[in-house]
């Protein structure tokens, strides 16, 4: 009786576990090969940054859209992805981070703190640019001469005219668009010639 309880017990042991460990959380994505080994590192309050991905090699990423949004992400955290290069986008969080699409995504270690969202930011509305870390930074790199503001809704979007270009960012601290300043067709100013209570928050004296 002693030696088919043992047997039986060794069986739920193998079909279920008995480490007593934390579940991980699983494979996410269609085609689950996640085969690049990543460490997450938590850039949260650094110039409109949150999480960004740490590879072998120490290349950063940014992951700019993720194959599921309830994936939770954690400093120190070891996770296994796929990725793809996204070359024409742009985010406010200014570092060398590459911005990527992410496929696949599995975790293989816990982090050290409570799981978070990735695209958790909140909405703010700005009146003074210059005190916002990230939008400072982008006037000194674009050379902008002018911000101006508009609503979509009651959600605030923010216009940097440069010396060629015209970029839109939403309240979040993302881009929506960049153009040409010389285009006057472009889909960058359809966008915000659509929006409402356009106005000028800063020039450059």
């Amino acid at each position: 009786m002693k030696l088919w309880l043992g047997s039986y017990l060794l069986f739920l042991c193998v079909m279920y576990g008995c480490t007593g460990k934390k579940v991980m959380q699983t494979i996410v994505g269609d085609d689950k090969d996640c085969g690049t080994l990543a460490t997450v590192r938590d850039y949260t309050g650094l110039d409109a940054c949150r999480f960004l991905l740490e590879l072998e090699d120490g290349t950063r990423l940014i992951p700019v859209e993720l194959v599921n949004q309830d994936f939770l992400f954690s400093e120190g955290q070891t996770i296994k992805i796929n990725y793809k290069p996204m070359k024409d986008v742009v985010t406010a969080c200014l570092t060398s981070a590459m911005p990527v699409e992410v496929s696949c995504i599995q975790e293989l270690k816990p982090g050290t703190k409570p799981g978070q969202e990735f695209l958790k930011r909140d909405c703010k509305e700005i009146e003074v640019p210059l005190t916002v870390s990230w939008m400072n930074k982008l006037i000194i790199r674009n050379k902008v001469s002018e911000v101006k503001k508009a609503y979509q809704g009651d959600q605030p979007f923010y216009a940097f005219y440069g010396n060629v270009y015209l970029t839109v960012y939403s309240c979040t601290g993302t881009e929506i668009c960049e153009s040409l300043i010389s285009d006057t067709k472009s889909t960058c100013l359809a966008k915000l010639q659509h929006m409402e209570a356009l106005k000028s928050i800063w020039v450059q004296k």
